[in-house]
C-alpha cells in the first residue's frame, strides 16, 4: 500500500508577538512514519482550531470541545459553543462566558454565566476554577455582593443596594472607600466577585449599569499552562494533553513526546506556517 502525503495550512497566531510582525512562510515535508490511522489521528484532530460564530482564529491548546477532542486540550478548559454566538467554558458546577481569548498572551475574558442576566442568582456560590491554572490579572478587583440582609440596617435608596426576591441587598468594593455597616452580621448571604477595576471605576465615577460592570467580566492568565507547548510546536509537534492524568503531551509523527519532538539535527525551527 502506498502512502499518500497531505498538505494542509496551519496558522499559529500566538507565535507572533509584540509590536514587529515576522512571517517565515517554510514548506516542511514530513515524512509519514506509518500509514496508520490512529498514529495521524491526533494531528488531524488537534489542527483543528476551535470555532464558535465569529471566533475562529487561534484558539488552540489548553482549549477544547465541539471538534477538538478532549485529548487536544487541558482539563478545566472546555468550551462550548452556544447557538454559534458565544462560547462557555466549564469549571466543576459553574459556567463562565468567555467573550475574547488571546492566545499570544495567554490570557482571556470571562464573566460568571449566573449573573450574566441578572444579580439575584438562584443559587449563590463563589467564582470557582483552578487557580493552579488560570490566575486573575492584577487588574482585577473583587465586588462583595451581600443578600437576604435583616431590618437592622436601611440600605434602601443606597446608590449601592440590591432588591433581590429574598430580601434587600448591598454591594461594595475596597474601591468605593465607604464605611459599611457589619454586613457580614446581618445579611445572611455573601460571595465575591471578580470585576475589572476600570469597569468598576466607571459604575462609581460615572454610576453606569451595574449589570455592565459584571457583565465585561474579568481577566485572567493562563501562561503556565501554555509554557510548555510553545516548545513543542517549535518542534513540530502538536500541544496535547494524556486524558488519564491531564499531564502534557506533544504528538509527534509516529509517537507521543512528553515534552517536545525528536530533530535530526538537533535544531528547532519556530514555524509561523506549518505543513504537514
Amino acid at each position: 500500500m502506498t502512502c499518500k502525503r497531505s498538505k494542509t495550512l496551519i496558522v499559529f497566531p500566538w507565535l507572533i508577538q509584540h509590536s514587529i510582525i515576522t512571517f517565515f512562510c517554510i514548506l516542511i515535508t514530513l515524512p509519514a512514519s506509518s500509514c496508520d490511522d490512529n498514529l495521524l489521528q491526533p494531528h488531524t484532530a488537534c489542527t483543528q482550531p476551535y470555532v464558535c460564530g465569529s471566533t475562529s482564529w487561534g484558539i488552540w491548546y489548553p482549549f477544547w470541545g465541539d471538534a477538538r477532542p478532549a485529548f487536544c486540550g487541558r482539563e478545566g478548559f472546555k468550551l462550548k459553543c452556544q447557538n454559534n454566538q458565544y462560547s462557555l467554558m466549564e469549571s466543576g458546577t459553574q459556567n463562565f462566558r468567555v467573550s475574547t481569548i488571546n492566545s499570544a498572551y495567554a490570557t482571556m475574558n470571562m464573566a460568571r454565566h449566573d449573573l450574566w442576566h441578572g444579580y439575584c442568582p438562584g443559587i449563590l456560590q463563589e467564582t470557582n476554577f483552578d487557580e493552579n491554572l488560570i490566575k486573575y490579572m492584577q487588574n482585577v478587583v473583587f465586588l462583595h455582593l451581600f443578600y437576604d440582609c435583616s431590618d437592622d440596617i436601611s440600605l434602601e435608596g443606597r446608590p449601592n443596594s440590591i432588591n433581590c426576591t429574598e430580601g434587600t441587598g448591598f454591594y461594595t468594593s475596597p474601591l468605593y472607600g465607604l464605611q459599611l455597616p457589619n454586613l457580614t452580621n446581618t445579611c445572611k448571604k455573601r460571595i465575591q466577585v471578580p470585576v475589572l477595576s476600570t469597569a468598576l471605576q466607571d459604575h462609581i465615577q460615572n454610576r453606569s449599569d451595574f449589570q455592565q460592570t459584571l457583565n465585561k467580566g474579568f481577566d485572567v492568565e493562563f501562561k503556565e499552562v501554555k509554557k510548555p507547548c510553545i516548545q513543542c510546536f517549535y518542534s513540530r509537534g502538536i500541544c496535547a494533553s494524556d486524558t488519564s492524568n491531564s499531564k502534557f503531551v506533544c504528538f509527534c509523527r509516529g509517537q507521543p513526546r512528553t515534552l517536545t519532538c525528536d530533530s535530526s539535527d538537533g535544531t528547532h525551527v519556530p514555524l509561523f506556517l506549518y505543513y504537514y
